[in-house]
């Protein structure tokens, strides 16, 4: 009997059987190798009537797939054939693992893959339109993938299981709930007609996009019972897609079918439309500048706990990366050669701007510029010397050169100028990111005018260093490259990415800050001849470059128009949902800059912006959103980020990655009923949070 057959069994003599592929309601499948073509190595897959009730199913099947001439669906080799007494096709074999299980293992699809095997269904979809077959049960456990084509192999889905295709019209059931259209109607829509075909390709392509299906309502009831359409937020998308996604499923997911697209090739256009406005990976550096875009500006700034998100690579690249748990520039650089040329399931062309990047990282971001203090013996004098050189320049150690020698008359001196530059008191306490005066003197327990006497006497020495004239003059530079303003934080990151530190966690960043606050306050000591103006708001401090130009708008009004962009910021942040990148950059770009100032690019005018405001952050995507992000919102922001299994520092590392200044996640068990509210499909298994 071929149904108990084990792998190594002859059946009829002419089949080897190597796998059991599984059972359906209908028949059941075996991946064999057909003995009489020994010449061949394409396995092909048995399909067993499970009875002959069900065999008319095949037959049916059969016929269908003679009809159809389409690379993309499962080709019929033979059939209807009898073996063992049960009747069977022999089928080309679609692929060895189905679309279904790799969401159940790794969630939504990358940008790559969500472009490239959306189009395959949506044109498989056409091709059975065009020859007038219906294949009634499409879903991601009748699609599978694997390689097509004889000269450029690449991996695309394949369509099988078409047992249901001449089921009567009138079955209107007939089908798999959730991807079967619920919405006939015995009297207005009693047949089953091409909008359910298209529904079904339309919740297919959802489950693609977000790795779970869509529901109506609280997804408790039937959509029939319930009035609402379907559940679709923007913030269940890569941010990159996330508006064309938001607008494509909000029209083919319509409870009324004369609401949704009216043809499959409407729907294929405007899935077309969703990626058009996203860039190719850039698998070599672009030769012509591109108005607003940066990328290569990012990337030669790159420290190594830089997001990915803000490192210079594209978003295909950061969505490719993020089923590898990489969120950093160092995390990426820890995959190594081997593994970074082996990414899976990416575009040849994304695959070689991760490696591109990766390389020009790992000949920048040496130890000898982030930890210095890891650093390798030097192999020859040459090497002695660069080594003494980036640690001479490092943040560290410029800093170490402008706090004065201690001694029993100096100990509040030197107190008092550690916590101007953000570097660890001796006495304890946290460092302070650029603190005010008054905040240095309470710490201290001093006056005000105490340590504004510090202040001036410590100004009066700094200019005089030689190395630090260095930082002021990359200080000016910076502003330069980044259109004449940028928070404090981002130029601080931008100064640790060039000349490194020893130092580990938020110290580095307090220390990078003190740093730049170094460079800028000896550069006003300059008076009308400074170069950098500053400005302290709510949420930080903003500098602008004075420019050489007398003609130019002066660094004062570039301040005026960051503050109003904050303004804007605020707006956005207090929004729900939150806004998606492009709708941030669209608001923000109704701030007019200054005349003869070009517009800031997306995420640096989101960062600006940020700066500015009284409550806002944003993120290397661009995103805008409020400081302390309540952790059910940050968590159902990113729920199409979240599957498989996941340990609580995995989930916070990811919060923090794209949400860095969002309130920290609860400890468990409290954690638990967060990610239930949140709606993510994950419990505790007793060691991570898995699908239950």
């Amino acid at each position: 009997d071929p149904l108990d057959a084990q792998p190594g069994d002859l059946l009829d003599h002419r089949f080897e059987v190597v796998e059991r592929l599984g059972v359906g309601s209908t028949a059941r499948a075996l991946l064999v190798n057909d003995v009489l073509d020994p010449e061949s190595d394409d396995p092909v897959v048995l399909k067993i009537a499970l009875d002959e009730d069900k065999a008319e199913r095949l037959r049916t099947e059969a016929q269908v797939l003679a009809e159809i001439r389409e690379r993309r669906v499962v080709a019929l080799v033979e059939g209807p054939l009898t073996v063992g007494g049960r009747t069977c096709l022999l089928l080309a074999d679609a692929g060895r693992e189905s679309l279904a299980d790799l969401l159940r293992r790794e969630g939504r699809l990358s940008i790559d893959l969500l472009e490239r095997w959306g189009r395959d269904l949506v044109e498989v979809a056409q091709a059975l339109d065009d020859v007038g077959v219906n294949h009634r049960d499409i879903k991601p456990d009748n699609l599978a993938y694997g390689e097509v084509g004889k000269k450029h192999r690449r991996v695309h889905l394949r369509l099988f299981d078409f047992s249901l295709s001449r089921v009567p019209l009138e079955q209107t059931k007939a089908g798999t709930p959730p991807y079967l259209d619920p919405f006939f109607d015995p009297v207005k829509r009693p047949r089953w007609d091409a909008a359910a075909e298209r529904y079904a390709v339309a919740v297919t392509l959802f489950e693609m996009a977000t790795g779970t299906v869509p529901v109506y309502g609280s997804g408790e009831s039937h959509p029939t019972q319930v009035d609402d359409e379907a559940t679709v937020d923007v913030e269940m998308f890569d941010p990159a897609v996330a508006d064309g996604l938001d607008a494509f499923f909000r029209k083919s997911l319509r409870r009324n079918p004369s609401d949704r697209f009216d043809t499959v090739a409407d729907m294929a256009q405007a899935w077309a439309g969703v990626f058009a406005a996203v860039p190719e990976a850039a698998a070599e550096p672009t030769s012509e500048p591109v108005p607003g875009d940066d990328r290569d500006a990012q990337a030669a700034v790159a420290a190594l706990d830089t997001p990915l998100i803000a490192s210079g690579l594209t978003a295909r690249a950061v969505s490719a990366l993020s089923r590898y748990d990489v969120t950093t520039v160092g995390e990426l650089l820890g995959l190594g050669g081997y593994e970074t040329s082996k990414i899976a399931r990416v575009s040849e062309a994304t695959r070689k701007e991760i490696r591109r990047r990766a390389k020009q990282w790992r000949e920048r971001l040496g130890a000898t510029t982030h930890t210095l203090d890891a650093e390798p013996e030097p192999e020859s004098d040459e090497q002695a010397a660069a080594l003494a050189d980036a640690t001479a320049r490092s943040v560290d150690a410029v800093l170490a050169r402008l706090v004065p020698k201690p001694t029993a008359r100096t100990a509040n001196e030197v107190r008092a100028v550690r916590l101007l530059l953000g570097m660890a008191d001796p006495d304890g306490g946290n460092p302070l990111a650029w603190p005010t005066q008054h905040e240095v003197a309470t710490r201290l327990g001093v006056t005000s005018p105490r340590i504004a006497q510090v202040a001036v006497k410590a100004r009066l020495r700094w200019a005089k260093d030689v190395v630090l004239a260095e930082v002021v003059d990359d200080v000016a530079r910076l502003l330069d490259d980044a259109g004449g303003v940028m928070s404090a934080g981002h130029l601080a990151r931008a100064v640790l990415a060039t000349r490194g530190s020893a130092a580990d966690g938020p110290v580095r960043t307090t220390q990078a800050l003190g740093l730049v606050r170094a460079a800028v306050e000896v550069e006003q000591e300059r008076g009308g001849e400074s170069r950098v103006d500053v400005r302290r708001t709510a949420a930080g401090v903003l500098l602008a470059r004075e420019p050489d130009d007398p003609t130019a708008p002066p660094a004062a009004e570039l301040l005026d128009h960051a503050q109003a962009l904050g303004r804007v910021a605020d707006e956005l942040a207090a929004q729900d949902p939150l806004p998606t990148p492009a709708r941030c950059l669209e608001r923000l770009r109704t701030v007019t800059p200054p005349e003869g100032v070009p517009p800031l690019d997306g995420s640096r005018i989101a960062r600006v912006a940020a700066a500015a405001s009284t409550g806002a952050a944003a993120n290397g995507r661009g995103e805008v959103y409020p400081v302390g992000l309540v952790p059910v919102r940050a968590l159902a922001m990113l729920s199409g980020a979240v599957s498989g299994g996941v340990s609580v520092n995995q989930l916070d590392d990811r919060v923090r990655s794209r949400y860095p200044e969002a309130a920290p996640l609860p400890p468990r068990p409290a954690l638990d009923e967060v990610i239930r509210a949140a709606g993510l499909p994950l419990a505790w298994d007793g060691q991570r949070f898995a699908p239950p």
